[in-house]
């Protein structure tokens, strides 16, 4: 039996070829407990698996020296990677497994107090979102469930729709994005604030002060006002502020939202937000 030892270099190769791969897996495990050390545990014992896989899988071929060509066991291993991957995401849709605290019996204006809001303040019921600006899970939200919400409920004065920030600190340009948002919010209104709300999740892929300023600038709003809002860091504490109501309130990741005290994580479909609405409009 001969040991090509190219081979194991080629193998390396498309080893380190996965590695994006991997450390998106590293991101799907950390979001699963973001606030606490738990998702990076987690994260590691995740990775090691993989990795370990991988060099057995190689070394099994080598040892056997088959016939596969390069072209189809690459393409076998980034299959079963991508496989698996997927299916870690397909797991982050699911409930939160974490008990969370009992709070139905929390004030709601206890949960929502000087926070930016759309619709009707004194509607019957109120919903808190805690989200993540550069969050993937929170722009899939934005784009199914939230326009719906919108339309058939905050729209029509039904329910009072409040923001809160949870910048998770994975995710290098969640923290800026909140901090931006609120320095919009502090030389305009709730309507401006939605504005750079739903501009920032458009422009997931380049959060960063260029591009704030820039629209900052398309709003109409002083630049020079929003700059030194921004690098005085002036909303640190109300940011988190904010994640620390989230983690007493039961958030474990985001987007989570409180609906009247019923706690709902994920980004689930409008169905799964019309029921807990409906119900507790009667």
């Amino acid at each position: 039996m001969g040991f090509d030892v190219n081979k194991l270099f080629d193998y390396w190769a498309i080893f380190k070829y996965n590695f994006v791969a991997m450390k998106n897996l590293i991101n799907l495990f950390s979001m699963k407990d973001s606030t606490s050390k738990t998702g990076v545990i987690y994260a590691i014992i995740g990775a090691v698996i993989i990795i370990s896989a991988q060099f057995f899988y190689f070394g099994t071929k080598l040892l056997a020296d088959t016939q596969m060509s390069d072209e189809d066991f690459q393409v076998k291993v980034e299959a079963a990677i991508d496989t698996y991957v997927q299916k870690q995401i397909d797991a982050q849709q699911q409930p939160d497994e974490v008990a969370a605290p009992d709070i139905s019996a929390v004030p709601m204006d206890a949960i929502a107090t000087d926070d930016p809001f759309m619709g009707n303040a004194d509607a019957k019921v109120t919903i808190v979102e805690f989200s993540d600006f550069e969050c993937p899970y929170c722009g899939r939200y934005v784009n199914d469930a939230y326009p719906q919400i919108k339309e058939k409920y905050v729209d029509t004065d039904k329910v009072k729709y409040v923001f809160r920030d949870y910048p998770l600190d994975f995710h290098e340009g969640a923290y800026p994005a909140a901090l931006a948002a609120n320095c919009v919010l502090d030389q305009s209104d709730n309507a401006g604030y939605f504005a750079m709300h739903d501009f920032m999740f458009a422009a997931q892929d380049s959060l960063n002060f260029d591009t704030f300023v820039g629209y900052v600038e398309d709003m109409g709003l002083d630049t020079g006002t929003f700059t030194e809002c921004y690098e005085s860091d002036k909303f640190k504490d109300e940011i988190y502020a904010d994640m620390a109501a989230g983690q007493e309130l039961g958030i474990r990741g985001t987007p989570g939202f409180i609906i009247n005290g019923t706690l709902i994580s994920g980004a689930q479909p409008f169905s799964k937000f019309e029921s807990v609405i409906e119900a507790a409009l009667q």
